[in-house]
Order: structure tokens, then sequence, then C-alpha cells
């Protein structure tokens, strides 16, 4: 297995935790990203595709048994990807399938290998039909947050390009929780606070996640011009 270079001991430590899991379980998993390529910064998020006979059971088992879950979600495009955010920061998308294609073992790391369901084809197939009690249907605003917390982990992983990507996403998704005419200073930084601190005013964010939300925007109004925190 290639060498992987962690940039936190949490990357390292969740990795192992479902190492274990996997190889317990007879799955297969394979890492993507920035953590397989070796380009991987302290904020970035880990990318995982997982593929077995996975129950709900099992979900909700790598869900809670890490570190206290903060968020939780699935992403609209692509369809159905699992988005875990814990309280010591980090953030997985994790990708259930029941196939992979030749592309998704490009600039990838195969943790777990179980030739009973390692499925390589000519199309993708994720599963549809895994729930977990810690994934409920969320609210419009709880989505948009979620895009909040994206936007943040690009900016703070300087990937400048993508965080303002996000930040026009996010401005233009606002109508639809009736959230508007708010005055923007023209920055990432700010922008960000501005729409974060709305979101809270008008909506009940719990506790946990407004700590893990200003936690990650302290830092980002800590970054100076040349790039460094």
């Amino acid at each position: 297995m290639k060498q992987i270079k962690f940039p936190t001991e949490n990357h390292k430590n969740y990795i192992n935790y479902l190492c274990e899991y996997c190889k317990r379980q007879g799955f297969s998993l394979i890492l993507k990203g920035s953590l397989a390529t070796g380009t991987a910064k302290t904020h970035s998020d880990i990318d995982l595709i997982l593929m077995g006979k996975i129950t709900n059971a099992d979900m909700d088992h790598i869900i809670s048994q890490y570190d206290n879950i903060i968020m939780t979600n699935y992403t609209e495009n692509p369809k159905g990807i699992f988005i875990l955010i814990y309280e010591n920061g980090l953030c997985i998308d994790l990708d259930l399938r029941d196939s992979i294609v030749q592309d998704d073992l490009e600039d990838a790391i195969i943790l777990n290998r179980e030739d009973s369901n390692f499925a390589v084809s000519k199309q993708l197939v994720r599963k549809q039909d895994i729930v977990s009690k810690y994934l409920p249907e969320r609210p419009e605003w709880y989505k948009i947050l979620r895009i909040v917390h994206r936007g943040l982990i690009k900016y703070l992983c300087e990937n400048r390009e993508s965080a303002d990507v996000l930040l026009s996403e996010i401005k233009e998704s606002l109508d639809s929780i009736g959230i508007n005419n708010l005055e923007y200073a023209g920055s990432f930084k700010d922008d960000i606070y501005t729409i974060f601190s709305r979101i809270c005013k008008e909506y009940d964010v719990n506790c946990e996640i407004k700590s893990l939300f200003l936690k990650l925007l302290e830092k980002s109004h800590k970054i100076t011009k040349d790039g460094t925190i």
C-alpha cells in the first residue's frame, strides 16, 4: 500500500478506525481525494468509497463510534454521498457503492480489498437503500449550512477559487429560506460570517454546530495576505 501523508493525527486515527471496521465486516475501502494524492492540509476532508453488504446498523456504527457527530447530510450533486462532520473538525465524504469504474482507481489508495465485493464495471452504482438514524431529513437551511461548512474548508485549505464558487452558490440559495437583502463586504471570510450569523438568527442552530463553525470562522479571519494561518 502507498504510504499516506497524514496532515493531522485526527486524519490518521479516522483511517485506522474505519480500516479496522472494514476488515472485521469484510468491506472494501478506497481512499480518494487530497489525502490519497498527498496534498491534504490540516482542514482537508477525507474522501472514501465503501463497498460491501452494508446494513443500516453498519452505518449507525460507522457514524457514531468514532467521535461526537455534529452534522450529517447527503450530497445533492452527485446524489447520495454521506457527509459526516465531527466535533474534532474532521469532515468525511463517504460514498457507498455497489460498483466502481476504472477511473475511481486513478489517484486512489485501496485501504482494504475484499474480492467478494470489489466490483469494477463500466458504470458506477451507488447504494440507494442505506439509511441511518443519524441522517434524518434535513430542512433547507441545514443543507445550506452544510455548503457554508464546505466553503470554509476550501478557504482554509487555500482553494480560494472553489471557496468563491461555493459562496456564490450559497448567496443564490438564500432566497429559498427567506434570507435576502444582506449587506456584503466583498470578501469571502466577511461574507460567509454575515451569512452564518443571519442563519443562526433566523433558525434554531444548535450550540454544537455554532461552536464548530465559530472555530472555523475564527481561523479564517487569521489568514494573512500571503495565505498562511
